[in-house]
């Protein structure tokens, strides 16, 4: 709901309201994930948002935004029991993952906008988010079993290599603020050529580096009147990303207690009379050298018209990034041997590290506007490639001590090939049709031993010799169309706004198998097997009335 004020010619105020009520059950369900392993999920989403845009001259033009945010979100186990996880092959028990989560935001944008001569200067501040949040993190406590292979599973005395569970109140209080501000001009040069020149500066809690300074630059040249030449580059910081800081506080050993046991006896963990109480706890910390993670972007892209209704782009885009997030789990058992921890008085350490590297490349070509008579739309292709060393700041390393130069391979997103086509046929005609067409290469996953050959009960050490991410999925391919067409229901002026509008839409109309989830354990009978897939033919019906 949004109303909307003119208070003066050059003073508009509007005050709008959302509501978001949603509720999913039997989540994480299919694939290897048995149904008593699933949680119901119900969340709530209230916002404010208030808009304030006051013209102070024909020059200059200020618009402010502040938005009030709360968010309700509680996640229930269908099933309390232990859970039981056999990589690989099948996750039962129960999902133990209780947690409610309650969250008040505000959200401030301050732009102002200004028109001098051959300059367009736009600065402002910031606040992505001034956010107080709560939890009531109950996940894990009956405790969760993990196995290599089914074969550790069925066998008569079951061998788990690992058992966590959790204990403690669970409930944490914190915040998560984010400051930025930003200058940008953009300035005509001659007739032909536009330059413009940005600054960028964002803070955020729990990270103490604070020079954050991001500049950037972008150009525009005009060759002829049928060409034009564009070519950019900047610097993007990145963020800790959702509720993660919330692990922070949480996961101190005090509020929550996490305790692991590697190679634990099944049903009953550990031997009798030993309470998982006197075990050293896991804690969550960020090294001492922790910094903002940010990624150099930079492109060069030439646009020419080919007929007064049709478009080519081609052009090259690359990544490079620096710093990015990990984490390690620095109490990790010594190698060579991997039997002793360096510090017997805790438990795994997870440690936010910012080590990591990555780099990507592009080739992009894109064809819009009219294709004859019949064809309106755009057809985009992408051939790309992307490497890293780490998948974000919840992955980590197989070898604790050696976490970068074995895990640099491709990017859990990488796809070498990207298609798309978007378009109309028969455009404003009763056989008007909109088609929608994505042609995907598969993305890679990781080989792994189905052993935990580093005793760090992570489940993610790889068959000697092999890398990270060096299997390949299968690829995407999906045929989309729309039909509907408007119907005037009156002849009158009156009556010409009134229309009805039926339509059928029709999702991979030919029910092409896009396989998801590819297993990589070499111990499991589905190794180099899909689990799950995309959704099949879908139809749907539509009918809107406009008066």
């Amino acid at each position: 709901m949004r109303v909307t004020q003119d208070l003066s010619s050059a003073h508009l105020l509007s005050v709008g309201y959302n509501f978001e009520l949603d509720g999913t059950r039997n989540a994480a369900v299919g694939g290897i994930v048995l149904a008593e392993a699933g949680s119901n999920n119900d969340s709530r989403e209230d916002d404010l948002i208030i808009n304030d845009r006051i013209i102070v001259s024909p020059k200059i033009v200020n618009q402010f935004q502040i938005t009030l945010e709360k968010d309700e979100d509680v996640t229930k186990s269908v099933t309390d029991a232990p859970s039981i996880q056999i990589n690989s092959s099948f996750t039962g028990g129960g999902a133990q993952a209780d947690v409610a989560r309650s969250e008040n935001t505000i959200h401030i944008s301050e732009v102002v906008s200004v028109t001098h001569r051959n300059h367009y200067l736009r600065f402002g501040a910031n606040i992505p988010q001034i956010s107080r949040r709560a939890v009531d993190d109950n996940t894990d406590r009956l405790g969760t079993f993990g196995f290599n292979a089914l074969a550790d599973y069925v066998k008569p005395n079951p061998t788990p290599y690992v058992f966590t569970s959790q204990q403690g109140a669970g409930r944490g209080i914190y915040w998560i603020n984010e400051i930025g501000g930003f200058v940008q001009d953009q300035i005509r040069i001659t007739p032909q050529m536009l330059l413009t020149l940005g600054l960028r500066y964002q803070w955020q809690t729990y990270i103490s580096d604070w020079k954050n300074f991001a500049p950037r630059v972008s150009s525009a040249y005009s060759l002829n009147s049928k060409t034009i030449l564009r070519v950019g580059s900047g610097i993007f910081f990145d963020r800790t990303g959702g509720d993660f800081p919330a692990t922070f506080k949480l996961h101190n050993g005090v509020i929550l207690r996490s305790y692991q046991v590697l190679n634990p006896g099944y049903p009953n963990p550990l031997p009798p009379g030993q309470s998982i109480t006197a075990l050293a706890t896991n804690i969550v910390r960020t090294a001492t050298n922790l910094r903002t993670p940010y990624t150099i972007q930079y492109s060069i892209d030439m646009e020419r018209q080919l007929t007064p209704k049709l478009t080519l782009t081609a052009g090259y885009r690359g990544i490079t990034g620096v710093a990015s997030f990990r984490s390690r789990d620095a109490n990790a058992p010594l190698p060579p041997k991997f039997a002793q921890v360096p510090d017997p008085s805790l438990g795994f350490v997870q440690q936010v590290e910012a080590g990591g590297r990555s780099s990507s490349n592009a080739l992009d070509l894109a064809l819009r506007g009219r294709a004859g008579r019949w064809f309106s739309g755009q057809a985009q292709y992408t051939l790309g490639r992307s490497y890293d060393n780490t998948g974000g700041i919840r992955s980590y390393p197989q070898d604790q001590y050696d976490p970068s130069a074995p895990e640099w391979g491709p990017s859990n997103f990488d796809r070498l090939h990207r298609l798309k086509l978007l378009g109309t046929v028969n455009e404003g005609q009763w056989f008007s049709l909109g088609v929608g067409a994505t042609v995907y290469s598969g993305t890679p996953y990781t080989e792994l031993a189905g052993s935990d050959l580093f005793n760090t009960g992570l489940g993610n050490a790889r068959p000697a010799g092999v890398g990270r991410n060096t299997l390949r999925a299968g690829g995407t391919t999906e045929l989309d169309i729309l039909w509907r067409h408007e119907f005037r229901l009156g002849k009158s002026k009156a009556d010409e706004q009134k229309t009805i509008t039926p339509g059928i839409s029709a999702f991979n109309i030919a029910n092409h198998p896009n396989f998801t989830d590819y297993i990589g354990s070499i111990r499991s009978v589905l190794f180099r097997q899909p689990t799950t897939a995309l959704s099949g033919r879908q139809t749907q019906f539509s009918v809107s009335f406009q008066f």
